[in-house]
């Protein structure tokens, strides 16, 4: 939905810039500067920057983005009625397309009710200009100190027109004294020399553009109180005094005058008023360090986080390229085939057909360059050679299947780089991807690529094998496999891992270990221990048997229990007493093996057939 996403991007831009602009008018107030500039720089970004987002340049045409969704049906031949295939065929891709079809229409609705609502105000708009120009063909002319001015029944004080502006006095403003006049007249001819008219205009007119966008018509009401506000300071600097000047503005403002629409009045909004008269009489902010500095940083943090904003795409028609599922008549019956059917949603470059031997040798290494392809696909109980085929029509690479390879792939991922597909799909299902030097793939079992890697562990100062010593494998291990294995007697052991880079740890009471990498190929590694001056002692082992043991340690030892009391090590604090993991579930047909009160299950090894780890 990139209209959606263009509009909540245009939101959230606007709502920092009015933060922005808010800081700006701090810092424009402390150093005695129109604060206007603040409001009609932040519309003027608010307008541009969403507005150049959309219409940016495409990505370049050799790193396309590619959108690919894929529903195929369920592995095997299926018998169809011919009076019911039309209507059976590629019902997920319709689902698909359905979904896409109820976005396309709300898009259509929120793009139809964005157009008839800034018509209806720019017809308003209008319509307030018409009437305007009638009621001003009655208005009489007088001069105030050598000034031209209309007399209006009860419009005004204000200033109308954009490209030559007159200033509006209502009728009872020619009964003030001539004070009052003056000061009337000094504010509205502040707003003539300012150019304020044509600025409200702009304030006026921008949130009409884009009416939904909220924070704009924040800004556009902050930017109309500035203008007021500088023109008070102005009339104030000229010679004004603020006690005086703020009894006429509430005088001014309890007249019951009619409004002139897109006017700098000098009473302007009532709301106004509060505001205007406590900046009046407040103090002026000083000069100092800190009131620029927090002003200054607030306004890097907002133009900071504008910046990192994501970006949505650029908005386009995408181009559309479909290859429905086929159907075959075969006896008189319908038969639906496992081939794919596939959806291409391609930005910034024509549609390429599907055919891999059609496409031209330039246009597949550009397919194949960084960065890769992203696709979107979903796959339920589809072959893993479908799978294979429809990946290598779209990049342009041989993806073939291992010769005995065969399962159903039900999987749904969403915009991810094509190599990064594949390999998920082949974790999930227990599968590998053999990269050849040619560039092809192979889609291998996992079984194919375990190795079994064997060792030693010793003591690094007298080279003695380290009896009752645990390897674990760290990290993800093959499926099937166990992750761990204990050296014998003579401080062997072997182990099944992937035929890959792995880590192997090992740890053995009283001993430290460097982990080991274990690289590609490799079938052996030696761990050699480092004393750290503790150690454990066997006191007793004792045998239960029969319903004793059942009724001591639980339904676990029917089998008996072999009870080991340890001594304590030389660090109590470290060690102590019941210092062993507990590992697995009893073993059926073996005695559990019960150590300082702890059950553990663990592989037969040395005397007493026990695996120990420190906590």
């Amino acid at each position: 939905m990139i209209i959606g996403e263009w509009a909540i991007y245009s939101v959230a831009l606007t709502l920092l810039l009015a933060l922005g602009a808010r800081a700006t008018e701090r810092l424009l107030c402390v150093w005695r500067l129109p604060r206007r500039a603040a409001g009609a720089l932040a519309l003027s970004i608010a307008l541009a920057m969403p507005v150049m987002v959309a219409t940016r340049t495409p990505p370049p045409a050799d790193s396309p983005r590619i959108e690919m969704a894929v529903a195929v049906p369920v592995s095997g031949n299926i018998d169809i009625p011919p009076q019911h295939a039309a209507a059976t065929v590629d019902v997920r891709q319709t689902h698909l397309e359905g979904q896409r079809g109820a976005m396309i229409l709300v898009e259509r609705v929120f793009v139809g009710l964005w157009l008839v609502s800034s018509v209806v105000l720019f017809v308003w708009m209008l319509l307030c200009a018409a009437r305007l120009r009638r009621e001003r063909g009655g208005w009489r002319e007088v001069q105030i100190e050598q000034t031209r001015v209309l007399v209006s029944t009860d419009r005004g004080p204000a200033v109308i027109g954009f490209l030559r502006p007159r200033i509006v006095f209502p009728e009872w403003v020619l009964s003030l004294d001539a004070r009052a006049r003056t000061l009337i007249l000094r504010h509205e001819l502040e707003h003539v020399r300012a150019g304020d008219a044509q600025l409200l205009l702009f304030a006026t007119l921008v949130p009409f553009v884009v009416p939904w966008n909220l924070p704009l018509w924040f800004i556009a009401r902050r930017l109309k109180l500035a203008v007021e506000l500088d023109c008070d300071d102005r009339v104030l600097r000229g010679g004004g005094e603020a006690h005086e000047y703020g009894l006429l503005l509430l005088e001014i403002g309890g007249r019951h005058t009619k409004p002139l629409d897109f006017g700098a009045a000098y009473a302007a909004r009532r709301s106004f008023l509060a505001r205007r008269i406590s900046t009046m009489i407040a103090d002026k902010p000083r000069r100092s360090v800190r009131g620029t500095i927090v002003p200054v940083l607030g306004i890097a943090c907002v133009t900071l986080a504008a910046a990192r904003m994501p970006r949505p795409e650029p908005i386009r028609v995408d181009r559309t390229v479909r290859h429905a599922s086929r159907l075959d008549t075969e006896g008189g019956t319908a038969v639906r085939r496992t081939s794919s059917s596939v959806i291409v949603r391609e930005v910034g470059r024509e549609p390429i057909s599907t055919t891999a031997s059609s496409r031209p040798a330039a246009v597949r290494s550009r397919w194949t360059s960084s960065p890769p392809l992203r696709v979107t696909v979903d796959w339920e109980n589809a072959p893993i050679e479908d799978v294979a085929a429809a990946f290598a029509k779209y990049t342009g690479r041989k993806i073939t299947v291992a010769s005995g390879v065969t399962t159903s792939v039900t999987v749904h991922i969403v915009d991810r780089p094509w190599d990064e597909a594949l390999a998920q799909i082949a974790n999930v299902h227990n599968l590998r991807l053999q990269f050849n030097p040619d560039s092809s793939i192979v889609i291998v079992a996992a079984a194919q690529q375990i190795r079994r890697v064997s060792g030693r562990v010793i003591d690094d100062s007298t080279g003695t094998p380290i009896a009752g010593a645990e390897i674990q494998v760290i990290g993800l291990q093959a499926v099937g496999e166990p992750n761990r294995a204990c050296t014998i007697r003579d401080g062997t052991f072997a182990l099944n891992v992937p035929d890959d880079s792995v880590h192997l740890e090992a740890s053995a009471p009283g001993y430290q270990f460097a982990h080991a990498i274990v690289a590609p190929r490799d079938t052996a590694v030696v761990f050699r221990g480092r004393g750290t001056g503790e150690h454990v002692t066997i006191e007793s082992v004792e045998v239960v048997k029969g319903a004793a043991a059942a009724s001591l340690y639980g339904p676990g030892a029917a089998n008996g229990a072999v009870v080991v009391t340890t001594g304590r090590v030389s660090t109590p604090r470290q060690w102590g007493v019941g210092f062993f993991f507990v590992r697995g579930q009893p073993v059926a047909g073996r005695p559990l093996l019960i150590i300082d009160g702890v059950p553990v299950t663990a592989d037969i090894l040395a005397l007493t057939g026990v695996c120990v780890g420190g906590r």
